[in-house]
């Protein structure tokens, strides 16, 4: 009997406890803002409760809001139990709600609220949408925009209809609820740059176009903007190169599309010289009937970059700076360090690399890094990690300030980038400057709108890619044996400007004498700005005037020491080219804008002058150079090569475009162009450097004509003479010999 007692005394005070605990439990919500019936749900997830309701007296869909994510199962029952007007009770470990007698007295109030539904023009809007907030009540409006409902004075309206903003009323006391819904602009009113820079809605065209953020591109920063559109146009083709200082190739369902800045199709700009910091929003013109307003030029689509200008009141600055590190490869070939170079299983350094076995004892003359001599070393796979070993930690470091000025009249900008990208190999280096500013106007009927921007590119080497005796892959990885350890080569001379260190005076070359002696540098200097003013003659008549210009001037050198392999020249080398010109774009048009009744008409007409001119001279040593590691064409053992060449075009054009709409629902577009180019006379000659008895100073080159026009004018020439020059003239050319 004592037994019995004491065992009955155990078991409820057991039930008693696990009813204080569960009680006492503490759980945690998804979210502040749930629906009951989550609240259930996590209640008997988390405890020992079992929660009991009736779908048909509560609504378990109604979202509750509250205080704490995580507390205690009595603190949110008493919540829950107040804010949705429930009563519980609990049993054991069952929690009973049902609905308090308030709610069932609200419940019997309910009444029909009736209303109806239309946009700000007091048009009915068919089939919008009205539901009681938190539940599952609701309606739609009929054809005439009318609606009825049965709802309490405590529940909330929720009114929706596509492309128009939701509204939410309180019901209270009202029985007649009339709503006025405010068309989504956003939605409606999406717009996007066309051709010439017009800005259009997005519904009113008849061609594909796709728009991409400016905040998008900024995202993750990288040399290139053309990178960052990879995979976010739907026909672009981004063909991003794996080569250091390598701008991606951009083709457009096949085709190379057109780039057009701020409205301008400047003729040498690419996407390379606009900072993404710079890009308010880009809009991809796919195909010729969306570019051909653009002639032959955007046959093949166009890409339309808007830059920023100052947008928000008063004075702003602000200061980003973005880095990405880059190391190694996403997929690296497989290859073997178990035999040296060599072939057949014969250790030979000079080619192939299926020499002898390595790390089992053996030994073979080897080359000496420090000693620059050859000796008996034992041969290890000491370098089967050379190219890793040669790698350096590749980056890119983007960094922008920019400073707006809004006020009542207008606007400016400024804004200055600079991105340093280290390459993964040494000397792989880039600097880049971009320095923007730009500005609106706008004062009673005229608008102005100008910018311009100065780019600066220099990289002290671009060789090391690609297949050949300068790859550096190929050389590391394919084409020698894992014998020899590249960091023991980092002295790269073994005579200064003669003689490398190396092992191999055959085909291959010093990865370090590579990277630091046998160069392909570029300087690069680009302006580009622009100008439109835009005069409202009448408010549908306007009339503006866009001027855009380019301007780009390059230095390209190649040169490669005495002694190098596989380069131009293994007698030494200097080529200088320096490629130059610009480009001038300007537009005046005529733009009407007028509605009668339902039909809308806009259209404009204009007139186009683009011209071009770039020119390239090129001169470079034959034959190698007097004099080692001075890289000069005065060094060249033989007279210069030197060439030149100018191009020239025009293009005049007429064009224009005729938009008909009715109620904005159906469009008709009607869009003519007519071009007519004239070629102006090109130039492509050879020139050279005259001497007086082999021993006179090369510094300046005069054009020479062919030998036929030479023969032609042959008794026209003149001759005079100075203490240090001979000067040979006649109307066309004119040679000097410096003595």
């Amino acid at each position: 009997m004592k037994v019995t007692l004491f065992m009955m005394f155990v078991c409820a005070f057991q039930l008693l406890a696990t009813t204080g605990n569960a009680q006492n439990a503490t759980i945690e919500l998804p979210s502040r803002s749930v629906t009951v019936e989550t609240l259930f749900h996590e209640i008997e997830k988390q405890t020992d409760y079992l929660v009991v309701y009736s779908n048909r007296e509560l609504n378990v869909k109604e979202h509750i809001t509250f205080s704490k994510k995580k507390a205690q199962v009595y603190e949110l029952l008493n919540e829950v139990a107040e804010k949705a007007q429930l009563k519980y009770e609990h049993t054991n470990n069952y929690i009973v709600f049902s609905k308090s007698e308030h709610a069932k007295e609200m419940q019997q109030t309910k009444r029909t609220v009736t209303g109806t539904v239309k946009d700000k023009n007091g048009e009915a809007i068919i089939g919008a949408n009205i539901s009681v907030k938190g539940q599952n009540t609701g309606t739609i409006t009929d054809i005439d925009g009318h609606f009825s409902l049965n709802v309490s004075p405590r529940d909330v309206l929720v009114i929706s209809f596509i492309s128009y903003k939701t509204k939410e009323i309180p019901v209270s006391s009202n029985t007649v609820i009339n709503v006025v819904l405010q068309e989504e602009t956003e939605v409606l009113d999406e717009v996007v740059v066309t051709a010439l820079g017009i800005k259009r809605e997005e519904k009113a065209l008849g061609y594909a176009i796709q728009k991409v953020g400016g905040e998008k591109l900024a995202a993750v920063k990288s040399v290139d903007v053309g990178t960052a559109l990879t995979g976010k146009i739907a026909g672009l083709n981004v063909r991003n190169s794996t080569e250091f200082n390598t701008s991606p190739s951009l083709s457009l369902r096949g085709e190379s599309p057109l780039l057009v800045i701020d409205g301008v199709p400047y003729g040498n700009m690419s996407l390379n010289e606009v900072a993404s910091d710079d890009i308010e929003s880009i809009d991809v013109l796919k195909g010729a009937t969306a570019s051909a307003l653009y002639g032959a030029r955007g046959a093949s689509g166009a890409i339309m970059v808007t830059t920023k200008r100052g947008s928000e009141e008063g004075l702003n600055i602000s200061i980003n700076s973005n880095t990405m590190f880059n190391s190694g490869y996403l997929k690296f070939p497989k290859v073997q360090s178990s035999y040296s170079g060599g072939q057949g299983g014969q250790y030979n350094p000079t080619d192939f690399v299926w020499g002898d076995k390595l790390d089992i004892g053996r030994t073979a003359l080897q080359y000496d890094p420090y000693t620059y001599e050859w000796r008996e070393m034992p041969l290890t796979s000491k370098g089967k990690n050379n190219l890793k070993n040669f790698q350096e930690l590749g980056f890119v470091t983007n960094n922008n300030i920019s400073v707006t000025q809004k006020g009542k009249y207008g606007s400016f900008r400024t804004s200055l980038t600079h991105v340093y990208n280290k390459g993964q190999w040494p000397n792989a280096k880039l600097n880049k400057v971009t320095l923007t500013t730009s500005g609106n106007m706008h004062y009673k009927g005229f608008d102005l709108d100008a910018g311009i921007t100065y780019n600066k590119r220099f990289s002290p080497n671009g060789t090391g890619s690609g297949y050949g005796g300068l790859g550096y892959i190929y050389n590391l990885l394919a084409w020698s044996g894992p014998e020899w350890d590249v960091r023991d080569y980092k002295n790269y001379w073994r005579v200064k400007d003669q003689e490398q260190n190396w092992y191999n005076e055959t085909y291959y070359n010093n990865p370090y004498y590579i990277a630091n002696e046998i160069l392909s540098s570029t300087e690069y200097d680009k302006v580009n700005g622009f100008a439109s003013g835009s005069y409202t003659i009448t408010p549908w008549l306007k009339a503006t005037l866009r001027s855009g210009l380019d301007v780009y001037s390059t230095r390209k050198e190649w040169r490669n020491p005495i002694g190098a392999y596989g380069a131009w020249d293994k007698k030494g080398y200097n080529e200088l080219q320096t490629p130059n010109g610009y480009s001038i774009n300007t537009d005046f048009m005529l733009m009407a804008n007028h509605k009668f009744s339902n039909i809308s008409v806009d259209g404009f007409i204009g007139s186009n002058i683009y011209f071009y001119q770039d020119n390239t001279h090129t001169s470079y040593t034959k034959n190698g150079l007097l004099v080692p590691g001075f890289y000069s064409l005065n060094a060249s053992v033989d007279t210069p090569g030197t060439s030149a060449s100018i191009s020239k075009k025009q293009t005049n054009s007429l064009f224009g475009k005729l938009s008909l709409a009715w109620k904005s629902l159906l469009f008709l577009d009607v869009t003519g162009r007519n071009d007519w180019s004239s070629s102006l006379p090109s130039d492509t000659r050879s020139y050279f450097y005259p001497s007086v008895a082999g021993s006179v100073v090369l510094s300046e080159f005069i054009p020479m004509p062919s030998f036929f026009d030479f023969w032609k004018v042959r008794g026209a020439w003149t001759m005079s003479k100075t203490d240090t020059s001979v000067y040979v003239t006649n109307n066309t050319y004119s040679v000097r010999f410096i003595i």
